[in-house]
């Protein structure tokens, strides 16, 4: 690991927010409710699999997977604050960093996931992790994620606004390297609103509008529709 990576890292939630973990749980319950919604798709039918977190940081999605009956849970991340916070949820977390923990694994999962990790990769960084993921997914496993969306008209904010990142992809370019990584199935979805209260409801409605404004505006410069994901960050499901 390079040496600003190691020194940011380190206090990674401190020099990002300015806290560490005011008010985590609630905010791990409430957005386990808006994933349950946006991810009932794309997850394993069987609950009793294993499943790996890459990056867990504080254990949101970990305590999310936990919410949905999953039991076999393993996180791992290189930063001392968030696995703190992670193992505060009661979760199984090691501090260790991702490459070394697949390099030594020695267990197969039948679901990964990597939640605003692949950002923080140079390319080949990248593409080998792609390929130790797909090593230590069992056949038929699922590669969960998400990312910043380079290809965003909004999204300059989270692709640059974090020193750590390193590469911003856009669905195409992920699609790119998860194929070289031996991934066949690859479904892109964006993170929009979903309709949970009246707040929500509201946003859904007023994202739909925007959505379909840029879409116009991608139509009259280029005479096509634009991209394809436009919010600012994109998940992907990818089978092997």
């Amino acid at each position: 690991m390079t040496s600003y990576r190691r020194a940011l890292y380190e206090q990674y939630l401190s020099h990002r927010n300015g806290v560490a973990g005011t008010g985590h749980e609630e905010q791990c319950r409430h957005q386990a409710r808006y994933l349950a919604r946006l991810l009932r798709r794309y997850l394993p039918h069987q609950r009793n699999i294993p499943c790996l977190d890459l990056g867990c940081g504080g254990g949101n999605f970990l305590y999310f997977l936990r919410c949905q009956g999953f039991l076999d849970l393993q996180g791992v991340d290189v930063s001392q604050e968030q696995v703190a916070l992670a193992r505060g949820l009661g979760l199984p977390v090691t501090q260790v960093d991702v490459f070394e923990f697949l390099q030594a694994c020695g267990r197969t999962y039948g679901l990964i996931s990597a939640l605003d990790l692949l950002e923080h990769l140079h390319k080949e960084e990248l593409v080998e992790l792609v390929g130790l993921i797909r090593e230590r997914l069992d056949p038929g496993g699922i590669f969960l994620g998400r990312t910043p969306n380079g290809g965003s008209p909004l999204g300059a904010g989270v692709c640059f606004g974090d020193f750590t990142h390193e590469t911003i992809l856009t669905p195409e370019s992920l699609r790119q390297v998860l194929r070289q990584g031996g991934f066949k199935e690859i479904r892109c979805f964006e993170q929009r609103p979903l309709p949970l209260g009246p707040v929500s409801t509201l946003r859904s409605a007023l994202w739909a509008a925007i959505r379909l404004l840029h879409k116009f505006q991608a139509g009259a410069e280029g005479g096509g529709f634009g991209p394809e994901i436009l919010t600012r960050v994109f998940w992907w499901a990818a089978a092997t």
